[in-house]
């Protein structure tokens, strides 16, 4: 068997295709997983154990639960990181090209690809494996979201979706949570979270208060002065001022006071 790591920074969607295609011509069965954002393609000339019974065999072996434990992984999580094997539609289009030792199609080594995020359009890619059960399918559709910085929408799929009492979705809910909230402390994280349509917002923002009154608190109250609820947003923003008492924040309450009283709401 052999095992091969695929970066996703400055990959192109035609050069993961590439890769897939290549892959799949030097062996009989062919897996793709993925793990912690990045991929790592299987190729074996032998079908590969991926029973249940295979996976509990393997967890007996101490190396691999402490590897495994050590990115919050269980023998079920595993076997749901796989996307994508040979068994299924190939990924690439007729025309894609093969990978020879004569020459080489891929363009991920260009410097014009240096430092460009692909990850998005190769998750893309991936999802349209139309054989993907409901599991796999969650998991990159949260990733998705994750690099596109849209946290509130991957809380939510983390909420509706995933099995909490699984140690890897529960690890995944802290670390976005954690990575939310320092965004809200930065224009762009905090516009962001402002514009955000999704219905789960305010849900979200209200059970993450607790760990950060302030940023939480503005991130409300402004997302309240969006929807032109001046009322709601000066009363919270009152709150924070009382308990925060910094110059940038009464700023932020005096121009939604003025706002508010524009608007005919009395004090």
């Amino acid at each position: 068997m052999m095992a091969q790591w695929v970066p996703l920074h400055g990959l192109l969607t035609s050069d993961l295709q590439v890769i897939l295609r290549t892959f799949s011509s030097e062996f009989a069965y062919t897996k793709l997983a993925f793990c912690n954002e990045y991929l790592v393609i299987f190729g074996s000339d032998v079908p590969f154990d991926q029973k249940e019974a295979g996976w509990q065999r393997l967890w007996q072996n101490l190396t691999v639960q402490n590897d495994l434990r050590s990115v919050h992984l269980s023998p079920t999580t595993v076997s749901n990181l796989i996307v994508w094997e040979s068994s299924h539609p190939p990924l690439w289009e007729s025309s894609t090209p093969l990978a020879t030792r004569d020459h080489s199609p891929l363009q991920f080594s260009e410097l014009w690809l240096r430092g460009k995020d692909t990850r998005v359009s190769s998750l893309e890619l991936l999802l349209r494996n139309p054989v993907l059960s409901k599991e796999k399918r969650l998991l990159l559709e949260f990733q998705r979201d994750f690099f596109l910085k849209d946290y509130i929408a991957a809380l939510t799929r983390i909420d509706e979706e995933a099995p909490l009492k699984d140690d890897f979705w529960q690890y995944q809910k802290q670390r976005t949570e954690d990575i939310f909230l320092f965004s809200l402390r930065n224009d762009e994280g905090l516009q962001r979270c402002i514009d955000s349509t999704n219905l789960s917002k305010y849900t979200i923002l209200r059970r993450l208060e607790k760990k950060d009154p302030l940023f939480v608190g503005v991130a409300l109250a402004l997302s309240y002065v969006q929807q032109e609820n001046y009322q709601e947003a000066s009363r919270l923003l009152e709150d924070l001022v009382s308990r925060f008492p910094e110059g940038w924040l009464k700023n932020i309450y005096q121009q939604v006071k003025l706002l508010s009283l524009s608007n005919g709401i009395s004090y």
